[in-house]
């Protein structure tokens, strides 16, 4: 499995017939690109002259920055090798029951677990959201666009990831699971949203000021 990804091609792997890179790659590679522009933008606030009382909390934004854009950049092959794995498992063998019920088993367990990665892409992407705040009303006012453009990736990766959520749910037969992975989804989607509102409005005050 790739430990770097370049961008050309994954772009090509993305327009090819083959479902993998598919949705899910692209929510964490959305996300990872919104934690990357906002290490950019603490990078060009901490130095700078009149910024000096937010230099310490710039820093820290950068450091946390670049920790979510490694993990969500990380979560683009997770996702690649969650679907390979459950397609691996809808390949195996179905000739006796113990064969069905085995592969019964391993869909199950392989779809729970490719449920997990874009659920893990929503709660890093919410940190990526939250953190376009801190940016929009502390950072470098030559970089506000940068900032603006982080929190509308941080949603996009979460509403993204919420689909490939939904869908795969749609074939888990563990209902408690589903419950369970519902509500995280849901829960996170409804606080994103109302953090979009407040960046937004804030982007708006920002921009007109």
């Amino acid at each position: 499995m790739m430990k770097h990804i370049e961008l050309r091609q994954f772009i090509l792997d993305l327009s090819s017939g083959s479902p993998a890179p598919g949705g899910g790659s692209v929510a964490a590679l959305t996300g990872s690109l919104g934690g990357a522009l906002l290490s950019m933008v603490g990078h060009l606030t901490e130095d700078k002259k009149n910024y000096e009382e937010v230099r310490g909390e710039m820093k820290s934004l950068v450091e946390e920055a670049n920790e979510i854009c490694s993990h969500l950049f990380n979560l683009i092959n997770q996702d690649i090798q969650a679907f390979n794995d459950v397609m691996g498992a809808y390949k195996l063998p179905q000739e006796t029951d113990e064969d069905r019920e085995v592969r019964l088993q391993a869909t199950q367990h392989a779809l729970e677990k490719a449920t997990q990665v874009p659920l893990e892409t929503m709660k890093s992407a919410k940190r990526v959201l939250a953190l376009s705040r801190t940016a929009l009303l502390k950072g470098n006012k030559n970089a506000l666009s940068d900032s603006a453009i982080a929190g509308q990736l941080g949603w996009c990766a979460i509403k993204c990831a919420y689909f490939n959520v939904l869908i795969n749910l749609d074939s888990i037969k563990n209902d408690d699971f589903v419950k369970y992975a519902q509500g995280e989804a849901g829960a996170i989607l409804k606080e994103a949203d109302r953090m979009l509102e407040e960046v937004n409005r804030i982007v708006t005050e920002r921009f007109s000021g």
